[in-house]
């Protein structure tokens, strides 16, 4: 196998994997408005605890850069919500209005921040393929949790389960469709590198505070409960992160 043949089945399973988070949500028929609360706080919790690994990453790199990455990151989540407000009718996936609204804008900073992920992987397979192989491992463990993250967002919303597994994959996609341009020109790419972090962790966190929280907080009505569950949850995915580097 060559070792671009290696980069595209590589990133392309490491993007399937997403939709293994979603598997729990078949065996699910109905969740009550506190649970989809709860549901709310474990998305949350993830993506920002993904964000800070994000942005820890790309500092490495450059702390500027992974500033710019954030200041655009920010900049692009309150633009998009700008525009899909003037939609008012607007249709995603079987949902309307502000539900629809919001899934679209969630949906997208998940597959932005996957396009940074895929820089990821096709930068560090042109390093070293045991590198390239690690990333990609870990990035499809750190997939599963953030699948599940994608479900809780659009099941509660009246999105089937079948559609929210495939949106999960959708989301990580990118990784794939980024890792093998990132190989071939890797030089270029690892300079693009943290920013695309920045970027996406920036974004990926004003979601999940200024729109998961929000939902979460009026559905739960216990601002100390809402802050455990985030809480638990980034502690929880943080040590999956912790735990998968310290093996390599």
């Amino acid at each position: 196998m060559t070792p671009l043949n290696q980069v595209v089945y590589v990133s392309l399973l490491t993007s399937l994997s997403s939709a293994f988070g979603v598997v729990p949500l078949f065996f699910v028929s109905e969740l009550s408005s506190s649970v989809l609360g709860i549901c709310n706080c474990i998305a949350a919790g993830t993506m920002l605890s993904a964000s800070a690994g994000l942005a820890l990453e790309g500092v490495e790199y450059s702390v500027l850069s992974v500033v710019f990455g954030a200041v655009l990151g920010a900049s692009f989540v309150i633009l998009s919500k700008h525009v899909l407000k003037k939609y008012e009718n607007i249709k995603f996936s079987g949902l309307q209005g502000l539900d629809a609204r919001s899934a679209m804008l969630f949906i997208v900073v998940m597959a932005v921040h996957a396009f940074a992920e895929g820089l990821g992987i096709g930068v560090s397979f042109g390093g070293h393929e045991k590198l390239g192989m690690y990333i990609s491992t870990s990035l499809a463990f750190h997939n599963i949790p953030e699948g599940l993250a994608v479900a809780l967002v659009l099941v509660p919303k009246g999105v089937s389960v079948p559609s929210a597994c495939l949106w999960a994959v959708v989301c990580t996609l990118p990784q794939a469709l980024m890792a093998v341009p990132a190989f071939l020109l890797v030089q270029t790419f690892s300079r693009l590198l943290p920013i695309g972090l920045g970027f996406a962790a920036s974004a990926m966190s004003y979601v999940a505070v200024t729109d998961l929280v929000e939902d979460a907080r009026s559905r739960i009505k216990d601002d100390s409960q809402v802050f455990m569950y985030v809480s638990a949850s980034s502690v929880l995915f943080a040590s999956i992160q912790m735990g998968l580097k310290s093996y390599s």
